[in-house]
């Protein structure tokens, strides 16, 4: 154990000093670049002399970029270290993660936090341009609209004093870096004034490259000690800047080398200050993190309270959501309680209508037993009118054999008006529930007997199809006739529609499922999905006249002796019921 432990430390210590090895000896750091590049060179010297002194081991390799040409680095991770402006550091933090590690010591100023300041200059010829609202309808220079001291801090001033920039000055010509060149404008009068950073026209003077006495300051403000002309307030001055792309160590041997003095020059970094002050400024002028901060103070209002806003109005909406909401239940609660009253009231008559044919079905059975007696002595009478004929001599009376034959229709249709009578009574008559085996094809007879009236009032024709051998079946004589006669009933009502037309019965007799199943097709219009759900349901009917119960009696009965019905959609239109009844004993 004690020996793996061991090889495992070693194999860690040997991946450290790989990593050590491996360990990137060259520095980037990144400068940004507002005058020429030799002068920028020249005034990190001291950075560059201390990174030589204490970092002997890196290299260190000055970036000097724009401000754009920064951005672009950081996002391709290129630089390990930025020095810049106050001001561009607040902007780039909002994106990256650096870290301040020193601040600048200006050599014209011993306090760092009052260093950098922002000056408007014009030829001292101009006497007519002294504050700022002689600014207006002037040409003014600048380097870039994103320069800290070479145009917002007097974006700043100007706002304060009530003037837009954009709309109160006639022309802002913008150069670029390196700022000096400002001045090569402003002396051949190709702009009337100039925004430069503090300090800058001391520098160029001690140069011997302009001379002060030739220009004026606009609005000039005095701080205590500070050496610089200045038209702005004073902010620290410009950072070393971590971009995190070093070690922990690394950064902390960086931080030595700047802040220790190299020979007789003291060190150009302090302990780095804080920034705080050049937020409120982005916050005014709407810079940085607070570029999406509105300017008129209303919506800023609106702005800085939005997520209390956005939360009363949230209750509001859901209030507003909550009473539409209540209001359509109740209107819809409403609509179906005034639906089922109505078909409560729809019942009833049904129920009525129902008992007026129970009473008519009682009606209809007496009527058939009264009309029985006179119909039985109609047929006595032609039977003895037809003997009495018979005896007469033919030849005597030639119109005996015509009242021969007239006699022997009256018996055959009286005797065919009582079946049909006996049938209905057989139908009416409140009988028991008993089965007993019954030939399907004599039952079928009857229901077409019964039936003849509504089939040729609608001139539809009852086509049957059956096998020469059926089976008997055990059922209940008047509930089955009941069964088919409803369904015949429902085919001719699902072809009211059409002129004319024919319904088809087949009858089969299943050996294997030891039934008889009759399959009764129309030509109707079919079944729809939602009414093949609810067809056998009490009381629902497509019909406005309809009452809704045949379909669901017949299922019914149909069930109580054991046997299924089903209606179904047809393959060749229409519909079909399906009745499997089943066989008890063959014969």
């Amino acid at each position: 154990m004690l020996s793996k432990l061991l090889g495992g430390l070693s194999f860690y210590c040997l991946l450290a000093v790989m990593g050590l090895a491996l360990a990137d000896p060259v520095i980037h750091l990144g400068v940004l670049d507002w005058r020429d590049e030799a002068k920028t060179t020249s005034n990190w010297q001291p950075t560059l002399a201390a990174f030589k002194h204490y970092l002997p081991n890196k290299q260190l390799q000055l970036h000097q970029l724009s401000l754009k040409g920064i951005e672009q680095a950081l996002a391709e991770q290129r630089l390990d270290y930025l020095i810049t402006n106050p001001g561009h550091y607040v902007a780039l933090s909002q994106t990256y993660l650096l870290a301040p590690l020193a601040t600048l010591n200006n050599p014209f100023f011993d306090k760092p936090q009052q260093a950098i300041g922002s000056v408007v200059l014009v030829l001292a010829e101009n006497k007519h341009l002294r504050s700022w609202q002689d600014l207006h309808s002037i040409t003014l220079g600048a380097v870039t609209l994103d320069a800290f001291g070479g145009f917002q801090l007097i974006w700043d001033e100007l706002e304060q004093q009530g003037l837009d920039p954009n709309l109160d000055i006639a022309q802002l010509k913008l150069t670029g870096f390196p700022m000096e060149q400002l001045f090569d404008l402003l002396d051949k009068k190709r702009v009337d004034a100039i925004i430069v950073r503090s300090c800058l026209a001391e520098i160029l003077a001690a140069e011997g490259r302009i001379n002060l006495a030739n220009y004026q300051v606009v609005s000039e403000k005095k701080h205590p000690h500070y050496p610089c002309l200045t038209s702005s307030q004073l902010y620290p001055d410009w950072p070393f800047l971590s971009t995190g792309t070093q070690a922990a160590n690394d950064v902390s041997q960086v931080l030595q080398a700047l802040l220790q003095p190299v020979g007789n020059q003291p060190a150009q970094w302090s302990a780095p200050l804080s920034y705080q002050s050049v937020y409120p400024l982005f916050e005014r002028l709407r810079l940085g993190p607070f570029a999406a901060f509105p300017r008129n103070p209303l919506i800023n209002l609106f702005y800085q309270y939005r997520y209390l806003l956005f939360f009363v109005l949230g209750l509001l909406l859901l209030t507003f959501a909550h009473h539409i909401r209540t209001s359509y239940l109740v209107r819809q609660r409403s609509q179906a309680l005034q639906q089922a009253m109505q078909e409560s009231q729809n019942k009833q008559k049904e129920l009525a209508h129902l008992s007026r044919f129970a009473v008519m079905g009682e009606l209809a059975a007496g009527l058939a037993h009264e009309i029985n007696q006179p119909l039985t002595a109609i047929i006595n009478y032609a039977q003895g009118s037809q003997r009495l004929l018979q005896q007469i001599n033919g030849d005597n009376n030639p119109q005996k054999e015509p009242l021969v034959a007239a006699a022997q229709k009256i018996v055959a249709q009286g005797e065919r008006a009582a079946e049909i009578i006996r049938n209905l009574r057989a139908f009416m008559r409140k009988g028991s529930s008993g089965q007993q085996q019954l030939d399907p094809k004599q039952l079928l007879q009857e229901m077409r007997l019964f039936m003849s009236a509504n089939l040729q009032h609608q001139r539809v024709e009852l086509r049957m199809h059956l096998p020469e051998n059926l089976p008997n079946i055990m059922a209940n004589r008047v509930e089955f006739l009941q069964i088919l006669i409803n369904l015949v009933s429902n085919a001719l009502d699902a072809m009211q529609q059409k002129p004319a037309g024919y319904i088809d019965l087949y009858v089969e007799h299943k050996k294997q499922g030891n039934c008889v199943i009759f399959q009764l097709v129309d030509q109707g219009e079919g079944l729809s999905e939602q009414v093949k759900q609810r067809i056998f349901e009490p009381f629902f009917t497509t019909r406005p006249e309809g009452m809704g119960l045949g379909l669901s009696l017949s299922r019914t009965l149909a069930s109580a002796q054991g046997a299924t019905l089903n209606l179904l959609p047809h393959a060749a239109g229409g519909a079909c019921a399906y009745l499997e009844w089943p066989l008890v004993n063959e014969l």
